[in-house]
């Protein structure tokens, strides 16, 4: 698609959850929808701020994205997008957990169930970097040997 195709798509998406939640901002929170977007909007973030750290160009062309540094680390397009499809679809999950109608629940139980799926997603999207990190050192150990 490309980063032409991948930006239009990623800014019809967005309007389209601005949009749902502006309709009905109770059945479509805005938080499920960046829960649901999270692992695109971190990996932007996390690679945008690492490239600042180093004092890279962030307008020049790179392969510093996460899933970029595990296919430079010797893993497989398929392992690369099963991990990215499981952590997708835990996201997916969250979203739609944190979305439930919470209608006749205490706000105590809401709190409990959105401060848990914050957690949660902390904790994938932590782990993900965690293990670009451990996959990167491991391919470095190896080219050493």
């Amino acid at each position: 698609m490309g980063d032409c195709g991948s930006q239009f798509v990623g800014f019809v998406l967005a309007v389209m959850a601005l949009r749902l939640n502006a309709i009905n901002p109770v059945e479509t929170p805005l938080a499920a929808w960046l829960i649901l977007f999270a692992p695109f909007l971190y990996d932007v973030l996390y690679t945008l701020v690492r490239r600042l750290s180093r004092r890279e160009n962030i307008f020049q062309a790179h392969r510093s994205h996460l899933y970029q540094r595990l296919l430079v680390a010797g893993w497989s397009h398929r392992q690369v997008l099963a991990l990215n499809a499981v952590l997708y679809l835990g996201c997916f999950a969250l979203a739609f957990a944190y979305a439930l109608p919470w209608r006749g629940h205490s706000e105590a139980a809401v709190t409990a169930t959105s401060l848990l799926c914050v957690l949660i997603l902390t904790g994938l999207l932590g782990g993900y970097t965690l293990l670009v990190w451990m996959v990167e050192r491991a391919s470095r150990r190896a080219m050493a040997d």
